[in-house]
């Protein structure tokens, strides 16, 4: 791999993951023993075992986030004088995240020829030093975009959008700038979308859920809604009305005989809102000239309320 492939996996790593990391250092930080040395004097029979290093429960662990991760990127580091370098005077401060995971590269898939090595870049403080630093490198905070919408706002485009097109925009953003595409789409319906654009929601990793499955089974999709926000430090929410069913929002454009119940969308809504992640919501798609005696309208602003109302007791 080279610095922009690892640069753009590092960028798919969720902040929930990264903490998985982020969390061992203040355990690294109470740790006085790393591991201890086996071997190295002769048994009874006069037998001398190679010495070698039982590492300790929280070297173990790191090493096997790391893995889980893919942290343990593939280069050519036996050759990569700048780590060793680095490694030598231990200037990490002004490393990216790029160099110190593939310095953390190093040192693991050193240690497995060199005995004690992973050990004593604990003891040394090398490792809590390198973490801590991707952790001040990764202090941007991780924006979710959690979309109730019949619709999967995906189609393609040239130079303007249209309403159909902001999620690819953002995709091709986020693509651009190496930055992971958090959008989780609630409420879909199979036939206000096409083919195609499921492939291509299913390509960008879109996390969709169908309007009939919170019918079939509420809770589970539910815990489907709060892993997703769980991943992230920000979330953005945006409510499309034809979300919901034609009899409760009927002044929209696209008008949805089997949509969602409004009562249930308020339950995930609220679910959402008491996470205290929420930075900016906002309701769309309410087209007045066709509404019929304002209940589309109504609707949006009984939504509003309850957002308030959950806003301040989550305050309270």
């Amino acid at each position: 791999m080279n610095d922009k492939e690892i640069n753009s996996h590092l960028k798919r790593i969720s902040l929930k993951n990264w903490n998985r990391l982020f969390d061992l250092i203040p355990q690294i930080q109470a740790t006085t023993k790393f591991g201890e040395w086996h071997g190295g004097k002769p048994d009874s029979n006069g037998i001398i075992e190679f010495p070698n290093v039982i590492h300790s429960r929280i070297v173990n662990d790191f090493v096997n986030i790391m893995y889980e991760l893919d942290l343990i990127v593939d280069f050519d580091w036996g050759n990569w004088e700048k780590g060793n370098e680095i490694l030598r005077i231990s200037n990490f401060a002004d490393q990216d995240n790029v160099t110190l995971v593939k310095i953390l590269t190093v040192i693991i898939r050193n240690g497995r020829f060199n005995e004690g090595l992973l050990i004593r870049a604990f003891e040394n403080k090398s490792i809590e030093k390198i973490l801590i630093q991707i952790k001040s490198n990764s202090n941007t905070p991780s924006l979710g975009i959690v979309n109730f919408d019949a619709h999967l706002d995906l189609r393609p485009y040239n130079i303007e959008g249209s309403s159909g097109t902001m999620f690819s925009q953002i995709a091709d953003n986020c693509i651009a700038k190496e930055q992971e595409f958090a959008y989780m789409c609630l409420g879909v319906q199979t036939s206000a979308n096409t083919i195609s654009l499921f492939k291509k929601a299913d390509s960008l990793g879109v996390n969709y859920i169908f309007a009939k499955d919170f019918d079939d089974d509420f809770e589970n999709n539910s815990a489907k809604v709060d892993h997703f926000i769980s991943a992230y430090e920000h979330i953005y929410v945006t409510i499309c009305s034809d979300l919901f069913n034609s009899a409760s929002a009927p002044g929209v454009s696209a008008m949805q005989p089997f949509g969602m119940n409004p009562e249930v969308v308020l339950r995930i809504l609220k679910q959402i809102l008491v996470s205290n992640k929420v930075i900016s919501i906002d309701i769309a798609e309410v087209s007045p000239r066709f509404d019929q005696d304002k209940r589309t309208a109504k609707l949006a602003a009984v939504i509003i309320y309850a957002i308030i109302n959950t806003l301040f007791e989550v305050i309270q």
